[in-house]
């Protein structure tokens, strides 16, 4: 043990001391190393790669992001305007059904020809209204092609069971053709008549 300034230390403090300087110098070596241009220059050009790709990274996630959120308001946008349209649309269908309902209890089966001549019913190009008897026999229609066109059983059984409305699932008219759908609500309540 040493004695030094009125303090008692042991060698091995003393080594501790030694091997912390040591340790410095071999830091400070290490820097100066460092710091010369051909072991700088690559460590310096690999930062700034690392830097390019992780800023094109964060830019690619935002861009990203950004799409998906503009791609949800697209799609909810359409939905709304969609259900609108479904809407629209099956509220004119509606009031042709009322319409036929109307004439048919005024005028009888002829009132369909009228209402066809004043544009009254559903476009041709995508409806056919037709006025059918309880056992399916077409009285009248809107157009040429609803005199040969079958008439659905489910819909006439399902109006002799006393139901108001019938709507048939969707079904293929041909391979150039789109599917259609029928349909169906009595005209008079319980009468003798259907329209679709």
């Amino acid at each position: 043990v040493v004695r030094r300034t009125g303090r008692w230390r042991s060698r091995c403090d003393c080594s501790g001391y030694a091997l912390a300087g040591l340790a410095m110098v071999h830091l400070q070596k290490l820097i100066q190393r460092a710091a010369q241009a051909y072991v700088l220059l690559p460590f310096l050009g690999l930062a700034a790669v690392a830097a390019i790709w992780g800023a094109t990274f964060y830019w690619v996630h935002a861009e990203a992001q950004h799409a998906r959120h503009s791609a949800v308001q697209a799609t909810q946008r359409l939905m709304e305007a969609y259900e609108a349209q479904v809407l629209r649309a099956l509220n004119e269908i509606d009031s042709a059904f009322t319409l036929v309902d109307y004439g048919n209890s005024v005028a009888g089966p002829q009132a369909m020809a009228h209402l066809h001549e004043k544009n009254l019913l559903l476009p041709d190009l995508l409806f056919t209204t037709r006025l059918l008897s309880r056992r399916g026999q077409v009285l009248a229609s809107s157009h040429a092609r609803g005199l040969d066109r079958p008439v659905s059983a489910d819909m006439l059984n399902s109006h002799a069971q006393g139901h108001e409305v019938w709507v048939g699932p969707p079904e293929s008219a041909g391979e150039s053709y789109e599917p259609r759908m029928e349909l169906s609500r009595s005209v008079g309540g319980t009468g003798s008549a259907y329209t679709h």
